[in-house]
């Protein structure tokens, strides 16, 4: 079991609770986001136990971190939107370098490369004229809300496990995120199963795709999932700081953010040289 996976994977779920943030984009910013494709896919190989003990501290990370910060990231999201918006804008400018430098874009990105990097921006960034409630929430439960809830959260997890787009701005946008976070609030176990059972399978078949694109066109799909997260700044950027606090709890958070995920690489970093 590598289970130092657990704080990656409470970092990921963290992220998954903000509408705007996503998953895919911490697990690029913590290296593992080629090893979380394959080890999806490896469930239904003849290593399933090896990718298993990747995924299971993993998957516990990111529940852990949807229980118990659920309700924090909410708060902050209450009392200091705006700084809360900047720190995961910092974190998600600070893996730009590691991206450009992973892909090679020097040496490997023709023009059509950029065409498709751009293509990526104004994907991501379209999420951003999008709106929906994120308070709503769906007081009578019936069979067809199940079967609802089922589909946001596959529709939702193919979003999570693509770095850029985010899953919680997709249940924003479909109308499903303050019945979910609310049943994570409340414990609602019937919600939170359905809508689980409709995650995982998205997240299966998103897998899948991704693992075809990155095996076939790796410099190509890197180019895409490069202007995902660049169009991702568009859909968090909150706006201008307003009055000296705001600005200075704005500052702060960004820069935290960016030194988190200069932190987080040279972790990742080290640990790459230490198994080689």
């Amino acid at each position: 079991m590598e289970w130092r996976n657990i704080y990656r994977g409470m970092m990921m779920g963290a992220s998954d609770v903000v509408p705007g943030v996503s998953g895919g984009t911490i697990a690029l910013v913590l290296g593992i986001y080629d090893q979380l494709i394959l080890s999806i896919n490896g469930l239904f190989s003849k290593e399933w136990k090896k990718h298993l003990g990747f995924l299971i501290p993993l998957g516990i990370g990111v529940l852990t971190a949807i229980l118990v910060l659920a309700q924090a990231i909410e708060w902050l999201f209450e009392h200091h939107p705006r700084p809360t918006q900047f720190a995961f804008l910092g974190l998600i400018l600070g893996v730009l370098p590691y991206l450009f430098k992973k892909a090679d874009s020097k040496h490997q990105f023709k023009t059509y490369h950029y065409v498709l990097l751009f293509i990526g921006v104004g994907l991501a960034a379209m999420m951003g004229f999008l709106k929906g409630d994120e308070a709503f929430v769906i007081e009578t439960i019936t069979p067809s809300v199940y079967g609802y809830l089922m589909l946001a959260g596959f529709i939702a997890s193919t979003a999570m496990i693509l770095p850029g787009i985010s899953g919680s701005l997709i249940l924003v946008v479909i109308g499903a995120y303050g019945t979910i976070i609310n049943a994570v609030n409340e414990m609602k176990l019937d919600i939170l199963i359905v809508t689980a059972i409709g995650i995982g399978f998205g997240i299966i078949t998103m897998s899948k795709v991704i693992k075809f694109f990155l095996t076939n066109y790796t410099y190509a799909t890197y180019a895409v999932v490069i202007g995902l997260v660049i169009g991702s700044i568009y859909v968090i950027f909150p706006g201008l700081p307003v009055g000296t606090l705001d600005w200075l709890l704005s500052v702060v958070a960004f820069g935290f953010g960016l030194s988190l995920a200069y932190m987080l690489g040279q972790m990742e970093y080290q640990e790459v040289l230490e198994t080689e």
